[in-house]
């Protein structure tokens, strides 16, 4: 049986070393490829059925610039469209803690039902994604995902629905899609996460949303990145359930 010098056995060991760090790497880059959401390309999205698109933006090339639908009507001046190294590219609001506000045409939401996905990285705690007077918020409190909406019920009137803590949004460089949906039709809201339902809802059937139609719609509101000068948001689509 051949037997290895000391200095063999050595070179041995570094090699073996060597094969185990090489392949822990490689495994962890696949899992962290696992991991990281990349962001819903519009062509992949999956609206409702029966849905019509109001609005699409993925801030490609402008901060106000719509791929469907109408433009932005004004944002903050420091927001511009950026792509670390370390992240997918979007909305950044800037180095200087100022808020998105980007401000939308508000017949974007005089919709009966809604589909709402959005693309968003966490590096605050409390931020919109979309919000429109005191009858419509969707976004984040405290670092929970959340929604409010009011809804009027036949021979009932108005009535606000509200999910608060439904999901703790994670604070890891990653972007993850949210959505929320409400089919007046049957009268139900829900929401996701990367297409996993993590709340929905009682029924109200045949309940269209309700709107002050004057109130503005903000898309990013009060969102300002906590200064660190990344991308928040990307590849936000408002559909109108029909």
């Amino acid at each position: 049986m051949l037997k290895l010098q000391p200095k063999n056995k050595l070179q041995l060991k570094h090699k073996l070393l060597r094969i185990v760090v090489a392949s822990v790497a490689t495994a962890f880059i696949i899992l962290l490829g696992l991991v990281y959401i990349k962001k819903t390309p519009f062509s992949d999205f999956s609206p409702e059925t029966n849905s019509t698109t109001k609005v699409h933006y993925n801030w490609n090339s402008g901060v106000k610039l719509a791929t469907i639908g109408p433009n932005g009507l004004e944002i903050s001046n420091d927001a511009y469209i950026s792509t670390p190294s370390s992240l997918e590219s979007g909305l950044n609001p800037g180095k200087y803690s100022k808020d998105i506000n980007l401000k939308i045409p508000k017949e974007v939401l005089d919709v009966e039902g809604v589909d709402i996905s959005i693309d968003f990285q966490r590096d605050e705690t409390d931020g919109f994604f979309v919000v429109r007077g005191e009858e419509f918020s969707f976004g984040m409190i405290r670092g929970k995902l959340g929604v409010r909406y009011t809804v009027s019920i036949k021979k009932k009137g108005k009535k606000r629905i509200s999910a608060n803590n439904v999901y703790k949004i994670p604070d890891d460089d990653i972007f993850r899609n949210y959505r929320f949906t409400y089919d007046q039709h049957i009268g139900i809201g829900t929401l996701y996460v990367n297409n996993e339902q993590i709340w929905i809802s009682s029924a109200t059937p045949n309940s269209p949303l309700v709107w002050k139609k004057n109130a503005s719609v903000w898309i990013a509101s009060e969102m300002n990145g906590g200064g660190k000068n990344n991308p928040v948001v990307d590849n936000l689509v408002i559909n109108e359930i029909n």
